[in-house]
């Protein structure tokens, strides 16, 4: 029975950590703009009676219309950096926070991290 429930432990619990993990991203990306996009949706005719009358509802598509938005905000500001150089803003502001003396013992380690998770 000791093995049934650690090999039940070790197939849900990935799943359950995964679960946490995204739910905690979309909410911490969410939540400084969940209350403007909720009340303009509420706002809208459609939501006062039919498809989108209830409040949950309405919470969960203003998160999706906000990651939808930062998606496309990261997109944007990815092509923009791409098409006009940025690049070497990017260098020397790199070089700066390399010679700032606290700054520098997390921005190395955590762009490595970052260059590995990406490569």
């Amino acid at each position: 029975m000791k093995k049934y429930f650690l090999t039940g432990l070790a197939t849900l619990l990935p799943l359950a950590v995964t679960l946490y993990v995204i739910s905690f991203a979309v909410n911490f990306l969410t939540r400084p703009f969940v209350d403007i996009v909720t009340t303009l949706l509420s706002k809208l005719p459609m939501t006062s009676s039919g498809l989108l009358s209830s409040h949950q509802v309405i919470h969960n598509a203003s998160q999706v219309l906000i990651l939808i938005a930062l998606f496309l905000v990261v997109l944007f500001v990815g092509m923009f950096a791409r098409w006009l150089l940025f690049d070497s803003l990017i260098k020397l502001g790199d070089r700066i926070l390399h010679k700032i003396p606290l700054f520098n013992k997390v921005y190395k380690p955590t762009k490595e991290i970052i260059r590995t998770l990406f490569a």
